[in-house]
């Protein structure tokens, strides 16, 4: 099916558009409603808008509980963030709440999958990459 319009905000955007999303926990769902969109609109205020992605707000990743720890780690070295200082960490507590600990059971998403949040040192150089 398709869906004419899918409207979403964003937890940040850099100068060119690019954009950090999922801080809330809706990862996978929310992408497969934007890829059935005709048009997809984001509406960020200006809190939102960074220099750079990276430090100003960790980026969430959705995978899978198998192999998680690995997963992490490769996730983290990604040649994209190389020298960014990328560090991989599980979520706890409840998917909703951002890279916010409010528990000590990882966060399980709707789909039954692990959040990890990326925290940067340095600005992600090439976001697109």
């Amino acid at each position: 099916s398709q869906v004419d319009v899918a409207i979403d905000g964003a937890d940040a955007v850099d100068p060119g558009f690019n954009l950090v999303k999922g801080g809330g926990g809706a990862h996978l769902r929310e992408k497969l409603v934007e890829a059935f969109a005709k048009q997809f609109v984001v509406i960020v205020d200006q809190t939102k808008v960074q220099e750079g992605l990276g430090p100003s707000f960790p980026l969430p990743v959705e995978i899978v509980p198998f192999g998680s720890e690995h997963i992490m780690r490769q996730v983290a070295q990604l040649p994209a963030f190389k020298d960014t200082g990328c560090r991989a960490q599980l979520r706890k507590g409840s998917a909703s709440t951002g890279s916010k600990e409010d528990g000590p059971d990882v966060a399980v998403t709707d789909n039954g999958n692990y959040i990890v949040d990326l925290f940067f040192e340095k600005y992600i150089p090439d976001p697109g990459a």
